[in-house]
């Protein structure tokens, strides 16, 4: 069996906050620019939304600028309606007092949180509808680009990793959803996910559609590397399921001088005929081969595993009823490392954020600011030197970002008035003959691009009413003002 010896250190990269409460923790990943991002699409793509309002009496007509304070706001909400649990989001704002939820009211209007919502957007791709290409993630590629980046950039994991295969539930129908027989939440968003023995999320990457029988194993090979990308040849054991594991992988990991630990599933091909025999309660059978260990140990199941570090050495321990018995000292290690895993897609199932109402590339999006949430919780622990659990943890920053909003109004009177700015929107030219013809300007935008186009809508908010195209035309007419 061939080693390979850890050459890094686990640590974090960069200076931890002066204050060690939960709020800095979650916005020392969560960081001002992103947010800046987020709310300069944000604006942008509402502007492009009210161009294209036909209705007076519409939410988006009512739109003023967002800002950073009240995003972090928008976020606390959002966040709260996983720990508080209603099936529609008007349910938050009612007053009837079998739910008289005041923190929602007292923090943000109903409307206005309905068209945060919906003009959320966190990449200009959205705004570009000529775009043809077939990248179904490409509204919300930054979103998951920012998170891998940002927890390269501030935290070197330990030794140990983990693969593990967690689906994130998508209540209704998306392009990405995968239909499995066999579990109890049919149709799930895959994600290919990196985390460390401790919980911390590293890495993750969405599965992008189907693929065949015969190209899966290539497939997820090339997801195992993209995903340890930046942690080969520094000696990490890798621990993964029976989804991921084979033979050829290993051999490549074991190559890059990284170790793997996994499952393996009875019908992988290159599998050893010899290890898949029938064996008595206790025993176990393996197989040697160029640094490779291929074992099959019974318990009250058959395990057939693969390992690359640990070879046949047995541990005793004693079983529910105090029984002394022996097992693999792989089959120790992987449980111990695993059960963290499993322990953290508990933790983020407890609080789930409503789904319905709103497009499946948002719900992912949400995702991954949970996953920035989960983090920051564990870094806190490990780091600050307290100790809290998730449910205190998310209260306390919900609250704190929640405040965070009132209090600049009172910082700043003018404010107000900043955002009470009179909104433009586009309003048909009455007709003009009995006939039904409508009369027509020339573009404005149009025209000082030298493009000759009539268009029927003007905006009756500016002094001399040009004329404008519906999109784009509207959107860079008044940003240039």
């Amino acid at each position: 069996m061939q080693q390979c010896m850890f050459t890094k250190n686990k640590d974090l990269l960069v200076a931890l906050p002066e204050e060690q409460r939960p709020i800095d923790y979650f916005l020392f990943l969560l960081t001002n620019d992103f947010v800046d991002t987020i709310v300069r699409e944000t604006n942008t793509y509402a502007i492009q939304v009210l161009s294209k309002n036909r209705y007076e009496k519409s939410r988006i007509t009512r739109w003023k600028p967002l800002s950073n304070d009240e995003f972090l706001t928008f976020l606390a909400l959002l966040f709260h309606t996983g720990t508080i649990k209603c099936d529609k989001i008007q349910d938050y704002w009612k007053t009837d007092y079998l739910f008289n939820i005041r923190f929602f009211s007292q923090n943000m209007s109903r409307d206005r949180f309905m068209i945060i919502l919906r003009c959320l957007c966190f990449d200009s791709f959205e705004l570009n509808k000529d775009d043809k290409s077939k990248n179904q993630l490409r509204d919300i590629q930054s979103v998951i680009d920012y998170f891998n980046n940002k927890m390269a950039e501030v935290y070197c994991p330990g030794k140990e990793l983990v693969l593990d295969r967690p689906m994130m539930f998508l209540k209704g129908r998306s392009e990405l959803s995968q239909y499995m027989r066999n579990e109890q939440d049919k149709c799930d968003v895959k994600l290919y996910m990196l985390t460390e023995s401790s919980g911390i999320i590293l890495n993750f990457q969405v599965f992008k559609g189907s693929i065949s029988k015969s190209a899966k194993e290539e497939h997820l090979r090339a997801i195992v590397l993209q995903l340890l990308k930046d942690k080969l040849d520094c000696g990490h054991s890798v621990y993964m399921n029976s989804y991921y594991t084979s033979c050829n992988l290993a051999r490549t990991l074991l190559q890059r001088s990284s170790h793997c630990i996994g499952k393996l599933c009875r019908n992988q091909k290159r599998n050893p005929k010899d290890v898949d025999q029938r064996l008595l309660m206790g025993k176990i059978k393996l197989q040697y081969c160029n640094g490779l260990m291929i074992g099959k140990w019974k318990d009250k199941d058959d395990v057939l595993y693969i390992s690359t570090e640990y070879t046949n050495e047995m541990i005793s321990y004693k079983n529910t009823r105090g029984q002394k018995r022996e097992r693999p000292r792989f089959i120790y290690e992987y449980n111990k490392c695993m059960s963290e895993i499993d322990q953290e897609d508990q933790m983020n199932i407890y609080y789930p954020h409503f789904g319905k109402r709103f497009h499946w590339s948002k719900k992912v999006a949400i995702h991954v600011f949970q996953l920035i949430m989960l983090n920051a919780y564990y870094l806190y622990n490990q780091y600050s030197g307290e100790k809290m659990d998730l449910y205190d943890f998310r209260l306390e920053v919900i609250h704190e970002m929640s405040s965070r909003q009132s209090e600049s109004e009172k910082n700043c009177p003018s404010s107000s008035n900043a955002n009470s700015k009179e909104l433009h929107f586009l309003t048909k030219i009455p007709v003009i003959s009995q006939k039904g013809q409508t009369k027509r300007k020339r573009c404005r935008v149009c025209s000082s691009n030298k493009k000759r186009k009539a268009t029927i809508f003007e905006c009756l908010q500016c002094a001399d009413k040009p004329g404008l195209c519906v999109g784009e035309c509207f959107r860079v007419y008044h940003l240039d003002k």
